[in-house]
Parts: C-alpha cells; sequence; structure tokens
C-alpha cells in the first residue's frame, strides 16, 4: 500500500527503483492537490451554511491529513527504512518454534487489518465513483454546490461539470483522487501499526527466553544476548 503514493523505501539494487518512486511520490501529491484545491475553494463558498460546510469537511479534512501524512513518512523515510530493515533480519535470524508462532500471530494479525484497509477503500471508492454516473449521491445537494450532475465529491471547478466528456473525465478524477487518499490515509496508519506490533511480538520473545533461562547450556552468553536485544528493542521503539 505504501509503494502506491510512492513511500515505500526503494529498493537499493535497483538503480531505478529511487526515480519511480518519487514519480509515484510527485503523482500522489498532484492528486491530492487536484482535489483538495476545487474542494476548498467549494468550502468558501458554502461559507455559513452548517450542512453544506459539514459536508464539504467530510472529504477536505482527510485530503488535507493525507497530503500531511505523505510529507512526514517522506521526510522520515531515511529513519524508516532502519526499522524495515531490522524487520527482515528479525523474521532470518534463526529462533525457537515458539518465538516463530508469536511474530506468525502478530503478523497474521496485522495482515487482516491490511486487507480490511484495503477492502474499505477500494469499497468506498467504487460506491462514491458509479454513483454519480447514475445520478445518485448521498452528499446534500444544492444549486450552489452543484449546478448541474452531482458529483462525487462537492467540489468548485472553473469549468462546466455538467457537460459531457467534463463530467465523465473530473468524475474519473475524483475517483483515482479519492481511492489514493484512502489508502495512503489507511496505509500510514497501519505501518506505523506494524511497527508496534512488531515491537510487542519480540518483546513477548524476550520475555520468554528470560523465563526459560534453564533452557540453555551457556547462561552467560545468553543473557548477553538478552541484553543485547532489550537494548535494539529500546533504540527500535525510540
Amino acid at each position: 500500500m505504501l509503494k502506491i503514493p510512492g513511500l515505500w523505501p526503494p529498493d537499493n539494487q535497483d538503480s531505478r527503483e529511487p526515480i519511480k518512486s518519487k514519480i509515484r511520490l510527485l503523482c500522489s501529491i498532484i492528486l491530492l492537490l487536484i482535489l483538495a484545491i476545487p474542494t476548498f475553494i467549494s468550502l468558501t463558498r458554502v461559507w455559513g451554511d452548517i450542512i453544506l460546510m459539514v459536508d464539504n469537511l467530510i472529504y477536505s479534512l482527510p485530503l488535507m491529513i493525507a497530503i500531511f501524512k505523505i510529507c512526514v513518512i517522506w521526510y522520515k523515510q531515511k529513519a524508516l527504512a532502519p526499522l524495515i530493515d531490522m524487520i527482515a533480519t528479525d523474521w532470518i535470524k534463526p529462533k525457537t518454534k515458539e518465538e516463530r508462532d508469536v511474530m506468525l500471530r502478530l503478523a497474521k494479525i496485522s495482515r487482516m487489518i491490511a486487507i480490511c484497509g484495503w477492502l474499505l477503500a477500494s469499497f468506498l471508492t467504487i460506491t462514491f465513483f458509479t454513483l454519480p454516473f447514475f445520478g445518485v449521491t448521498t452528499r446534500h445537494v444544492t444549486n450552489l454546490t452543484d449546478p448541474g450532475r452531482p458529483l462525487a465529491i462537492q467540489a468548485y471547478y472553473f469549468y462546466d461539470v455538467s457537460k459531457s466528456p467534463q463530467f465523465e473525465l473530473t468524475v474519473l478524477a475524483q475517483g483515482i483522487s479519492m481511492f489514493t487518499m484512502g489508502i495512503t490515509y489507511y496505509a500510514v496508519d497501519h505501518f506505523l501499526g506494524l511497527l508496534v506490533l512488531h515491537v510487542c511480538g519480540q518483546m513477548e520473545n524476550l520475555h520468554i527466553r528470560l523465563t526459560h533461562m534453564e533452557r540453555y547450556k551457556d547462561f552467560n552468553a545468553i543473557l548477553k544476548y538478552n541484553i543485547q536485544d532489550h537494548m535494539r528493542l529500546i533504540r527500535y521503539s525510540k
């Protein structure tokens, strides 16, 4: 999900991947701005009408939050890359079956959350994308916001969107922007949740090793390893 808006750290082995990632990032920001600017212009036009303002803010606020999340994650990309490498290392290094089961259990939870978020974003986008073509809308429509055919999102454009093919192209652009917004908005939160779940799993494995120290022959070696692992997890959490 983070690869779609270009937020996933690029693979250093592929020299073209950083360029592709920057292009996806630029396209995502442009798509969101294409939708965010008309919605905020529309907000100034309906200012004072509480119903129309709420109808506008339902979409404009998540748009701005999604843009803010993109900027923050992109700015912190160098700090996040070592965390991703650490997760990969934790999965590769030798571990007992009990420790592996703990990691698998939390990974399955994270995967289910990701699937639900992906399906939710896709379902909402498809729903709001297809309804305008049939003249159906879930918004509060007035002559001020939609003088012609109702759009999926309350927005003001400097051209007549009630005519074809302007209407179809505008709805298509809104649908793509909504999908990008939903994926970006959800993917960043899920990624941070994944990091938290992984730390919880590593702390649980550390607890398992500490409570079963009698299993290991070299007590000093395993104690040193556990202390180092604990310090690593503290740095990871910070």
